[in-house]
């Protein structure tokens, strides 16, 4: 089994005359006993709580406590979660953890009571100062959205605005309207210490947090007009990020949360859900930290995948019920959500909107905007005319395609807009709202755009959204999408995530893009519970052939080496007698491959279906349906395209036969696709596998152990098969692939014959996990042979017509003889 890591606690010093361990250097021991602390001078108050508090703030929670539900609840809202195995797990209390605790409601003497209470030890000293430093500074800065303005309001402690005020960055994003903005900021200045302080009346105690409701009585009182109070200064919108960094950095976080009940201003959405089953145990709580009193809180929430993080936005969304902007990674992740909106609510289909590179769904008040359909179009020229235009409704749904207004005049701004439905807005605003679905590329695209898609952008641009929902919310700080949280501008934001992880260093500035974690869900105890199905993880060993391993050491460029272990005979006979195992079984199995050559190799040997980066969408969705509907397929193979996006709650196997090198967020999204419970499940027996094959003494090794590391802290465990022919039975070792030593050359020649090119890995599209390991540049050299040049690497080029219709076309450079 893989190591996991464990308590140690220091029961007695060394002797002086002998070292800790002396078989490591000086720096090695001291980073060993960081985190570690001595019993001695410690005094266990109570023997029957579940926690062990540290002097540097670690926390180590006992599994196997009575009390073990209530204190993981406490601890996910105080701490951020290190590392939970089976039976004790470890967290550690940080200044960004506490200043979540404190967004929540939670008040700084109940953390203290409660932290109090379930320690086994004496809440050192330091611990207690960093939790009255750190909840104390929370929430004296409020960044508010009325009317397309943005504001930092310090009603609740008047005596920080000045602070703000003397701050360069603050005041380069001010936003002075009127001649008496600098009496007002002078008037501020002049606040010092005898100004009004937070009375701390303000922060809602919560005593027990089982008992958060959604009906606080703060949720009745509407924001004050912020424009001409004297506690508040107006900032520029295209600055809300590095404002928010800013107030961060100066020990003043910003807090941001929505009164979306007694909001007037932003049009409500006649929204319920619909059904009878009720919201999980879980997912309930995470509602809860986002609703607690009574308002929208902005901040992510952490599911493992297939717990139903969907379900929890769009829950979100029907509390709010005010205009929501959903953003998704990719086009068909678009269209999932667009049905599950349908399927869990009762909205109007017409008011749940897509806009993608190929549809662009909206209505439009303005008379020139032409119908583009046949129907349509009879209809309008049946009318004749000028008077058929003047005849036209005052709203048109239409559903814009490439080039449908080129024969019409743009479209002013102020006659865009979304939803509307025959209603004419009143003062500025616009009586009702939608939901509308798209994608991070779609927003976050810096190029030109064309009238239809820039005709979208202006009114997406041009509203305050109640609700802005982020779905795989990880991909937010990546350069390409960080303009997404500036462009649009939302009262509330909710980002969801399975893996808030990533490999560069960005993952924290989700803390002022988008907002505190609200909730992280214990993967271990949702499986327990049958939520999730229960995962059985294997890593199988496949040492290298003789030919294989020689060119493998001999090789200089990592490209043929990677080739060499992902097309390893070995790797490839034990993936094959895997397959044919489940297959047996009647499971449902994804094999993954990152490397499009091997991808390709192993599902061609196999005779079994694939899907990879270049396969067309109608391609793939005619592939999934059979992996779905047929039951005579059994096998899929699926190239990085598939880690995420792709719902197949059927498939209960998951093998790896290569991998984006030690990247940890794909192993966890990969789990997920199997993670969703079966039908007729036992908690806690296994009914998923997830296989990981691995050539022994090749680089992949370690990269393995690296990507691991992010489900091992989550309590997973990975069991080593090291020979799988000694547990198979004889009847799948028979006429194996690669049994024969001429297959096998044959394949190593294949491979020896291969560009450095064909080596490279898939990455997702914009994946800055890959660059920040050096796995990508900014520019690559595509080096291809001559039979890729007449379609031998099966390639094709996209074609669309001039008819209007909106249909791409695709043609396999392969010639037709």
């Amino acid at each position: 089994r893989m190591p996991v890591k464990r308590l140690k606690l220091t029961l007695s010093a060394p002797p002086p005359d002998e070292d800790l361990d002396d078989d490591r250097e000086p720096d090695e021991a001291g980073a060993a006993r960081e985190g570690e602390f001595d019993l001695r001078d410690c005094v266990i108050t109570n023997v029957h709580a579940p926690m062990w508090v540290t002097p540097t703030g670690h926390v180590y929670l006992e599994s196997f406590s009575n009390v073990y539900r209530q204190a993981s609840d406490f601890l996910v809202a105080i701490a951020e979660p290190v590392c939970r195995p089976q039976y004790v797990h470890e967290y550690k209390i940080t200044d960004s953890s506490l200043c979540t605790a404190a967004s929540i409601g939670l008040a700084t003497e109940s953390i203290i009571t409660k932290l109090q209470q379930l320690s086994k030890l004496e809440v050192h000293p330091d611990v207690l100062t960093l939790i009255r430093e750190a909840t104390g500074k929370y929430g004296k800065v409020k960044l508010v959205l009325q009317r397309q303005r943005y504001f930092l309001d310090c009603a609740r402690s008047r005596d920080k605005l000045p602070t703000l005020l003397r701050d360069e960055v603050v005041k380069r994003a001010i936003v002075r309207r009127d001649a008496d903005a600098a009496a007002r900021a002078a008037e501020a200045n002049a606040l010092g210490a005898g100004a009004l302080a937070s009375s701390g009346a303000d922060m809602l105690m919560i005593e027990d947090l089982e008992n958060i409701t959604g009906a606080g009585a703060d949720a009745a009182v509407a924001e004050d007009d912020l424009a001409d109070a004297d506690t508040s200064i107006e900032v520029d919108g295209n600055q809300i990020s590095v404002l928010k960094k800013r107030c961060q950095e100066i020990g003043l976080p910003v807090l941001e949360e929505y009164a979306h009940r007694s909001d007037s201003d932003t049009p409500n959405i006649k929204m319920g859900l619909r059904g009878t089953e009720r919201l999980r145990n879980y997912q309930e709580k995470a509602l809860q930290r986002m609703f607690g009193n009574g308002r929208a809180r902005s901040g992510i929430i952490v599911l493992p995948c297939g717990s139903g993080k969907t379900l929890v936005g769009i829950a979100a969304a029907n509390t709010v019920k005010k205009p929501v902007l959903v953003l998704c990674t990719s086009a068909v992740s678009v269209q999932q959500w667009r049905k599950e909106f349908l399927r869990w609510t009762d909205l109007d289909p017409r008011r749940v909107s897509v806009f993608t590179s190929s549809n662009k769904d909206l209505w439009v008040n303005d008379p020139r905007a032409k119908p583009v359909s046949a129907a349509a179009a009879a209809a309008n020229s049946a009318l004749g005319g000028a008077a058929a235009a003047n005849a036209l409704p005052a709203r048109l749904h239409i559903t814009l395609q490439p080039g449908a207004l080129e024969h019409s005049e743009s479209i002013p701004d102020c006659d865009l807009h979304l939803w509307e439905d025959g209603e004419e807005p009143v003062d500025g605003r616009i009586k009702e709202g939608g939901v509308l679905v798209t994608t991070f590329h779609m927003i976050g695209f810096r190029g030109s755009r064309g009238k239809e898609s820039g005709a979208v952008m202006r009114a997406i641009s041009s509203r305050d959204w109640g609700l802005l929902l982020l779905d795989e919310v990880h991909v937010a700080p990546a350069a390409t999408f960080r303009r997404v949280v500036e462009v649009v501008r939302a009262h509330a934001k909710l980002g969801l995530t399975a893996t808030l992880v990533r490999e560069d260093d960005k993952i924290d500035d989700l803390g002022y893009l988008i907002g505190p974690k609200l909730y992280e869900a214990n993967w271990l105890d949702l499986q327990n519970a049958g939520a999730i199905a229960t995962v059985k993880c294997q890593d199988v060993w496949c040492p290298m052939t003789a030919e294989f391993y020689a060119e493998y050491l001999r090789q200089p460029s990592n490209a043929k080496r990677l080739l060499l272990y992902a097309l390893n005979p070995t790797k490839m006979r034990n993936c094959e007698i895997l397959m044919r195992s489940h297959e047996a079984r009647g499971d449902k199995i994804i094999i993954f491959s990152d490397n499009i050559l091997a991808l390709t190799t192993y599902a061609r040997r196999f005779n079994r279906l694939m899907i990879h980066g270049k396969t067309p969408d109608r391609e793939r969705q005619e592939v999934l349906a059979r992996f779905r509907e047929d039951h005579s397929v059994r096998t899929i193979f699926l190239s990085a395209v598939g880690d995420t996006s792709i719902d197949i709650p059927e498939a209960s196997v998951i093998i790896q036969v290569n991998s984006h090198f030690g990247a940890r967020r794909q192993e966890a999204q990969r789990l997920g696709r199997i993670l969703r419970a079966k039908k007729g499940a036992v908690p806690g027996v296994v009914n998923a596998w997830f296989y990981t094959l691995i050539s022994r003494d090749t680089a992949e090794m370690f990269y393995s152990a690296k990507r691991q590391q992010f489900l091992i802290d989550q309590g997973y465990d990975f069991e080593v098969i090291d020979k799988l022919d000694s547990l198979a039975d004889e009847t799948l070792l028979a006429g194996l692939t690669m049994d024969s030593k001429e297959a096998q050359l044959e394949l190593l020649r294949t491979v020896l014959c291969a560009t450095d090119d064909d080596g490279q890995v898939e990455p997702p599209a914009d994946d800055e996990d890959a660059k920040a390991i050096g796995l990508l540049g900014g520019v690559r050299r595509t080096i291809k042979l001559a039979n890729a040049l007449s379609g031998g690497d099966a390639d094709f080029y996209r074609e669309s017509n001039n008819n209007g219709d909106g249909n791409y076309y695709y043609y396999s450079l392969r010639k037709t003889i």
